[in-house]
């Protein structure tokens, strides 16, 4: 009996040695010294739960819960789980651990998450955007930015993120949560509002201010064409990117708020594309105009009649198509440029300006490179002053011409003047000459009477 407790226990012992220990993974991170003005992205790995809506409550009732993958916050067409790519439609959890936390006032900057989220820290929900639900029904889509205070005095925090989506092309994380101090997240948010007003006034200011000129000198159609570029451009630093508008208006609706962000998109492309028509008509190839406008229009149609999970994908096809337009854009300014055409310069520098911000766009709106709004900002004022600087160029040629010509006109009235004071003068002279010519006659020949006095006696002579 004994032989056989004791192989049982060594059967046991090699049994346990040999099974593997099960080791659950938890994604974690430390945080650096944060300074006054310090931002930390939280792009390290998270902790990923897919088609799970975990709350605080359930990972206390389940330490032990495995999550699907560690990954880094992204788009979730660009995550695979269990070697399948996941899509974008569908909903998912995302934890956690941040570990030396300084002693500071800190403050988490909620942004960019396809389509709705809810955020809680150590077991708080401190924020929600939109709702979130396992079903395109239970949710409620919407994009706003949120900054939210952590809680003081804590040693790590735990943040735990339930987002969904079901209305967008684009599910999960555009980009990652930041952490910092209150300032200097709330400097850096103010200075990406204040940017956002700045460029959306100003190009407000210049499309009024155009279309007004228009209304005064209408058989001009670049400044139509140019004034329509900047009033629908100028809707969209205001509702896209840091959704300032939707953060404004809580209520907003998203799906309108979704239609004129792609509307202000394509729209502007449409009227530039006008624009450079009416500035090079002998550059620009009349076939490439058609094919382009019928494209863009049909576009436009598509999001004014379709819902966002629909039109949300024209937006690949929509990139291409501008990558085509710049390059023709290229085209016809370089033999604008070498016929010599009024503003093609200008434009020259405006296509590199434009160029430079559209590659920054892309790469920021993909993730490759983190969001530079100032530069951005700075770089779309640039190439709309190139713009204006072409109208610019016209107007000074059109005033130039009317000074010249009315000079012109000046001198040739001068000449009129100085003609018609000659023929008055010659008119004098030949009416003082009459004058004088009768004075003489009259002076040479007898007058009236006295001719007649001696026709009367040369009558009585003959009688």
């Amino acid at each position: 009996m004994r032989l056989v407790l004791l192989n049982l226990i060594v059967f046991c012992a090699i049994f346990v040695q040999a099974s593997p220990v099960h080791h659950i993974t938890r994604a974690s991170l430390t945080l650096p010294a944060l300074e006054r003005q310090s931002i930390i992205a939280l792009d390290g790995e998270w902790e990923f739960y897919w088609n799970k809506l975990l709350s605080p409550a359930d990972f206390r009732k389940d330490p032990s819960v495995e999550p699907d993958a560690i990954l880094i916050p992204s788009s979730w067409s660009d995550v695979n789980v269990g070697g399948k790519s996941i899509g974008s439609k569908g909903y998912a959890t995302y934890r956690l651990n941040i570990r030396n936390v300084p002693q500071k006032d800190l403050m988490l900057d909620i942004y960019s998450v396809q389509t709705s989220c809810c955020v809680y820290v150590n077991g708080t929900l401190v924020a929600q955007v939109g709702k979130v639900g396992t079903t395109k029904e239970t949710t409620e889509p919407m994009n706003r930015d949120v900054q939210v205070h952590l809680p003081p005095g804590a040693d790590e925090y735990e943040i735990i993120v339930q987002i969904a989506n079901f209305h967008h092309r684009k599910g999960g994380f555009v980009h990652p949560f930041e952490i910092g101090t209150t300032r200097a997240i709330l400097k850096q948010r103010n200075l990406y509002y204040y940017l956002d007003f700045i460029e959306s006034t100003a190009l407000a200011i210049i499309g009024l201010f155009l279309f007004a000129m228009f209304i005064f000198r209408r058989k001009d159609l670049s400044i139509l064409y140019f004034s329509l570029f900047c009033l629908t451009l100028a809707f969209r630093p205001m509702i896209s990117v840091n959704y300032f508008m939707a953060t404004l208006f809580e209520g907003i609706n998203w799906s309108i708020l979704l239609k004129i962000e792609y509307l202000s998109a394509m729209l502007p492309c449409l009227f530039m594309l006008m624009f450079i028509r009416e500035l090079f008509p002998m550059q620009l190839p009349k076939l490439f105009v058609k094919l382009l406008s019928v494209v863009l229009s049909v576009k436009v149609a598509v999001v004014l009649l379709f819902p966002p999970a629909i039109f949300s994908y024209t937006i690949l096809p929509f990139l291409a198509v501008v990558s085509i337009g710049v390059l023709i854009f290229a085209i016809t300014v370089i033999r604008a440029i070498v016929a010599k055409v009024e503003g093609a310069n200008y434009a020259g520098i405006g296509l590199v300006v434009l160029f430079i911000s559209l590659l920054l766009k892309v790469f920021v709106y993909t993730g490759t490179l983190p969001a530079v709004h100032v530069l951005i900002t700075v770089l779309d004022i640039a190439f709309i002053f190139m713009m204006s600087l072409i109208l610019g160029s016209r107007f000074s040629l059109q005033f130039a011409k009317v000074e010249t010509l009315q000079k012109k006109t000046e001198q040739q009235a001068h000449e009129i003047e100085m003609e018609k004071l000659l023929v008055e003068e010659k008119n004098k002279e030949i009416l003082d000459s009459i004058h004088y010519s009768k004075r003489i006659q009259k002076a040479l020949l007898p007058s009236e009477k006295y001719i007649e006095r001696n026709l009367n006696r040369l009558r009585k002579g003959k009688q």
